[in-house]
């Protein structure tokens, strides 16, 4: 993997040289950035705007689902580049990949201590082409796709999932 920068908070184009490459990258990067104060703090600000107390997962995990999902507008990409957690945070208006929603929905819901995880989505020949975060609640995992206008759960049609370890 070729990277052109790495400084903390930014958007830096990157080559992978597999699928196996990138969710590995991802989760390692949704891993440090759930670590940060900045993004603990930010999960906590969603909750109390949606009025959660950040005790119940299912309740916790919904109200990150829709900050993210009303904050960021979803943008594709040209090329691979990775919109980090703080970046998005820092001006959410400039809006993410789904590369870039799912790494600050697993680093939001961690940081508060929801277990997350990436779920990269293969199309019938097996490359990965989409990836969402996912929460572990009293149902199990739940799907938290921020790009599309669905409730949490859905997931995209026709696609199999790969999951990544614990974030």
């Amino acid at each position: 993997m070729y990277c052109d920068g790495m400084t903390p908070g930014k958007i830096y184009r990157v080559t992978w040289q597999d699928d196996h490459e990138r969710r590995e990258y991802l989760s390692a990067l949704a891993r440090r950035y759930a670590e940060l104060p900045e993004i603990r703090r930010a999960a906590l600000r969603a909750l109390r705007s949606a009025a959660v107390d950040g005790t119940d997962r299912e309740q916790t995990a919904q109200a990150i689902f829709y900050f993210v999902r009303g904050a960021v507008p979803y943008r594709l990409e040209y090329g691979e580049q990775i919109e980090t957690p703080g970046h998005i945070l820092r001006d959410p208006s400039l809006g993410a990949d789904c590369d870039g929603h799912s790494l600050l929905v697993a680093s939001l819901l961690s940081s508060v201590g929801v277990p997350a995880r990436l779920a990269f989505w293969a199309d019938p020949g097996g490359a990965d082409i989409h990836v969402s975060a996912q929460a572990l609640t009293r149902r199990g995992w739940v799907n938290l796709d921020t790009t599309q206008r669905q409730a949490p759960g859905w997931t995209p049609p026709g696609m199999r999932a790969v999951f990544t370890e614990q974030i």
